[in-house]
């Protein structure tokens, strides 16, 4: 009960933190910049990804759509790991609807990195 009652206060947090409202006052450029800003982002952790694994090259996802953000070390918390899992398995599912669910693949065929994304 008490890890339910945890992922239900983690997805209100993470639904209540995205503003994707364009204000009247900003210019294409500031909306361009803040859709940058707005990627999907995975969030990883943990000491040593596997080999051939991407570490967070931004530059490189965000041509595909989405952002990495490494979020802790090995000393990752309990209650951080279950946040960041839950981000990825909501990012997961939005990248599946607009690019498909073959698009790890194709990343990482056209790019020759591996994605390692923590689920659980």
């Amino acid at each position: 009960m008490k890890y339910l009652l945890i992922l239900l206060l983690a997805i209100l947090l993470f639904v209540s933190c995205v503003d994707n409202s364009k204000t009247s006052n900003q210019t294409d450029s500031e909306t361009a910049e803040n859709d940058t800003e707005n990627f999907p982002t995975f969030q990883i952790y943990g000491e040593l990804l596997p080999v051939d694994c991407l570490n967070g090259e931004n530059s490189i996802t965000e041509k595909y759509g989405f952002r990495m953000e490494r979020i802790a070390g090995c000393n990752v918390g309990v209650f951080q790991a279950i946040i960041a899992n839950i981000n990825n398995k909501v990012v997961l599912e939005k990248m599946n609807i607009k690019y498909g669910k073959n698009w790890q693949a194709k990343f990482e065929n056209e790019t020759g990195y591996k994605l390692w994304i923590p689920l659980d």
